[in-house]
């Protein structure tokens, strides 16, 4: 059995769980003798891919494959490839549910290669053991080499200094519970990851971290948060999310990702000047949020579910900005709005036109979502049912042009207990005139909610849908009809639990439809018009 070399296989996504079940046996059949195989192949490999195959060994086994590449994206570049080729090469396994993983002795054989680095654990790369970790704080070595620290979950009360460790790039004291204290730490740090810690302030010297590129206070007790670190021209992700907040923090220009899930804020104002590199606003489950507004039009992923008490919803002025239809980092959009159940009408409009703003621009996907009892008119062909039928307007003798459809669906949610699987599918098939040639597409929608067993989606929800394949050129077609289902498939593991749950399909249904046709001209023209 050889576990680790370079083999050419590729296994395609329906051969998922295949491929669990090859891992299990691959793994759970190796003995001593085979580890040189695994050792010669931890050689050949690159620096880049070394040092992800010992910090996941080492600090992200059993990690989701999302957080593991967002965390080592601040540390290293091309971490995305370097994670696909260790799991080519059997160093690593993307398990069924996202999670990357790696076997027991794959484990121990990272941490062995980082113990022989050095007789002295101040020499170590990394460190993972509390009396390693205490040697190393207790004796101010200044000659250390290390660049990872991992003290989490451990009875610390207060971190000395760490200014004399040069080469530390990453510090783990996510659930030091009693850790009080912003820990004072190197200006080039530039993960800090601080969650479940008894933190309250941020302190004004957080302006001194220059190279600071990830905050994370996650649940801790953070009430005060220095305007200073609006300073931070290098950070690009600050996570506060269920802190006792109750107001909006200052931010850097820089800021790509902030979630505030779960705080107290009470109004949430951004502008495009200040906020201009947001693409990622997490505002779920804020109850007492009442106001969001001068939202950028161009922000890539907002989410507000399950803010009960908002009310206002606004963006900025929509002609400040203009998408690149040619830019890969506006390929896709999502808003989430689920159960907001006290957006007034106009929030309701705004949300809609800035949807509709960005269909005329994306390159991929478009995707919103809120639960309103509303059911927009801007999508002019609109049914009852699951299905219907349009008639297309005349071309004229303007010459080449493409149709562009944008879909809106209404499906109750109540009975769905696995959002995460929900897939949305759309069919549709194109006659012209004498009935004879025709033309049909598929597109679909994989879930936009991640499972909350602690909350619900209860009632009516309108969908606002589109994708790049819902633009076609138009070859004299005059009618159009369009079918919409819902399919969702839980794990294999939940299926086997309940029978009943294997026909959860036929209680997710599409209650209403609707489609909204814009003409373009292929010649004169880039922006959809009606």
């Amino acid at each position: 059995m050889v576990m680790g070399v370079n083999m050419k296989v590729k296994v395609f996504q329906q051969d998922k769980i295949v491929m669990q079940i090859i891992y299990l046996l691959m793994v759970f059949s190796i003995d001593q003798k085979d580890m040189s195989w695994v050792c010669n192949s931890f050689d050949d490999l690159d620096e880049l891919e070394k040092n992800i195959f010992l910090d996941i060994a080492i600090l992200f086994e059993g990690t989701s494959e999302k957080d593991v590449k967002k965390f080592l994206s601040c540390c290293y570049k091309g971490v995305v490839c370097g994670i696909s080729n260790l799991i080519d090469k059997y160093l690593l396994v993307r398990s069924y549910f996202g999670l990357i993983d790696m076997h027991d002795m794959l484990q121990e054989m990272g941490k062995d290669i980082v113990r022989q680095e050095s007789m002295d654990p101040g020499r170590h790369s990394r460190l993972w053991k509390a009396k390693d970790v205490y040697q190393v704080l207790r004796y101010n070595n200044e000659q250390s080499t290390l660049k990872s620290l991992t003290v989490g979950g451990v009875s610390l009360v207060e971190l000395p200094c760490l200014n004399h460790l040069a080469s530390l790039k990453e510090l783990e004291l996510s659930g030091c519970h009693n850790l009080k204290t912003f820990p004072e730490v190197p200006k080039h740090f530039p993960i800090l990851e601080l969650s479940e810690t008894k933190i309250k302030e941020v302190p004004d010297s957080i302006e001194h971290l220059v190279g600071l590129q990830k905050l994370c206070l996650k649940n801790s007790k953070v009430n005060i948060l220095s305007s200073n670190i609006s300073k931070l021209e290098s950070l690009r992700h600050l996570n506060l999310s269920h802190c006792p907040m109750i107001e909006f923090p200052e931010i850097p220009r820089s800021l790509r990702e902030l979630d505030l899930s779960g705080t107290q804020i009470k109004e949430a104002t951004l502008s495009i000047d200040s906020l201009n590199n947001l693409q990622r606003l997490e505002m779920d489950h804020c109850e007492s949020l009442k106001i969001l507004s001068e939202l950028p039009p161009y922000m890539r992923n907002l989410d507000a579910r399950g803010c009960t008490s908002l009310e206002k919803v606004s963006f900025t002025d929509q002609i400040s900005y203009q998408l690149d239809p040619n830019d890969d980092d506006d390929d896709w959009f999502l808003m989430i709005f689920c159960n907001c159940i006290s957006l007034n009408q106009d929030s309701i409009e705004n949300i809609e036109a800035n949807a509709m703003l960005k269909f005329g621009y994306l390159a991929e996907k478009q995707r919103v979502i809120w639960e309103y009892p509303y059911f927009t008119n801007k999508f002019e062909h609109q049914s009852t049912s699951s299905s219907l039928v349009l008639k297309i307007a005349p071309k004229g003798s303007n010459g080449s042009r493409f149709l562009v459809f944008s879909i809106c669906l209404v499906v109750d949610l109540t009975l769905c207990y696995y959002h995460e699987y929900l897939t949305f599918y759309c069919e549709c098939q194109f006659k012209t005139g004498s009935g004879g040639d025709y033309e049909t597409f598929r597109s679909q929608w994989k879930s936009f909610l991640n499972e909350d067993s602690n909350w619900r989606y209860m009632g009516d929800h309108v969908l606002i849908l589109f994708s790049k394949n819902m633009v076609k050129q138009d070859k004299d077609y005059e009618e159009a009809s369009f079918e919409f289902y819902i399919q969702n498939l839980p794990s294999s593991e939940e299926e086997d639990e309940e029978d009943e749950e294997e026909t959860e399909d036929e209680n997710i249904k599409v209650e209403k439809c609707g489609v909204h046709v814009s003409y373009v001209d292929e010649e004169t023209s880039t922006t959809p018009t009606t």
